[in-house]
């Protein structure tokens, strides 16, 4: 494994096409899910120093395609351990015939586990997924939490996050321009219902919180290409920090399909 000396934290891609975060201690190496090709992701980690094989597990947030497309290939190619909560295994395995059900490490929704340098423990949230779960990952300099899909940002997964030093939270929609854009009404409910995507209002609220219980780094995710734009959510957010007199140490985007070191 090629040695990365300081810890950092990766956006590999992010949003509805495919979700990907690498989390490096310089000893320790996971991704949290894999909804990039196998091909891409080596890629882009082989641009800094790493590649898949290089990886000592994945954990999974929940089962839908952006978070997941990748895996069957990663099963085929490497032996390495994959981390799903039990629900989202089944929904992924069903009918297809799947021949690496058994491949999955099965967890219940709150679940932690030990990989290397890296405690991973997690917490569910409300999407409409058969499960979906955030993760917060602590050790060898690394003092994060990861939620990438949750309709409503609740009062347990601020508690759950209030430790950490840098978050990756939701930041989807911008409500105006979801309900007058092009999505078939079914889809509308869907996203702004409370087992949807966050908004870039309830995001920008969820980060006051944050920041007000000492959170210092934000980057904020899952960023809709037709209902949002990065500088509409940069600007919610910051806009609602300042009324409140707080200042993070940085607040970020996550590209869609750019590598982007976080912290």
């Amino acid at each position: 494994m090629t040695s990365i000396i300081t810890p950092q934290v990766w956006s590999l891609s992010s949003g509805s096409k495919a979700n990907c975060t690498l989390i490096t201690t310089g000893k320790t190496n996971i991704l949290i899910d894999l909804g990039v090709s196998c091909r891409t992701a080596n890629t882009m980690l082989r641009s800094i120093g790493l590649e898949l094989s290089d990886i000592d597990a994945v954990f999974i947030t929940h089962e839908h395609s952006d978070h997941i497309a990748g895996l069957e290939t990663f099963f085929k190619k490497y032996d390495i351990p994959v981390h799903m909560t039990e629900p989202s295994i089944l929904a992924y395995s069903r009918g297809k015939g799947f021949p690496y059900r058994d491949r999955p490490i099965p967890h219940d929704t709150a679940f932690s586990a030990v990989v290397g340098e890296l405690n991973v423990t997690s917490l569910p949230v409300r999407h409409d997924s058969a499960a979906c779960v955030a993760y917060k990952i602590t050790g060898g300099g690394i003092s994060l939490g990861i939620c990438t899909d949750v309709g409503c940002p609740t009062d347990e997964l601020l508690d759950f996050f209030s430790d950490c030093r840098d978050v990756i939270t939701e930041c989807n929609h911008d409500i105006i321009m979801l309900k007058l854009g092009l999505y078939p009404e079914e889809l509308k409910y869907r996203i702004l219902s409370d087992w949807g995507h966050t908004s870039n209002d309830d995001c920008a609220a969820f980060t006051v919180k944050l920041v007000g219980r000492g959170v210092r780094n934000v980057m904020l995710a899952h960023i809709s290409p037709e209902n949002n734009t990065p500088d509409l959510a940069l600007y919610t957010v910051r806009k609602a920090l300042d009324a409140a007199s707080l200042s993070p140490t940085s607040l970020v985007c996550a590209p869609r399909a750019e590598l982007l070191r976080f912290v």
